[in-house]
């Protein structure tokens, strides 16, 4: 059984990934921040943090369809 598709998400994102939800292309600081890739023109591409309630986060995910969350696998 797969597991739920937010932990799936924070784990695709925790391991370096990046998913776009609702037109947000999320990813994960060093530091375990959530945000999501903003262009500035000074810095290029930037994190910028994401502040929304963790229900919202999820209810974003389970939006998602099962083939939209990337499978991590792990190296040998």
């Amino acid at each position: 059984m797969l597991k739920p598709k937010y932990l799936r998400v924070l784990n695709l994102l925790e391991k370096g990934g990046k998913i776009t939800i609702k037109g947000f292309t999320l990813a994960m600081s060093s530091d375990g921040k959530l945000g999501y890739l903003a262009q500035s023109t000074e810095q290029g591409e930037i994190l910028m943090l994401l502040d929304i309630p963790l229900n919202t986060f999820i209810d974003w995910c389970n939006e998602l369809e099962d083939k939209d969350i990337p499978i991590i696998i792990p190296k040998i």
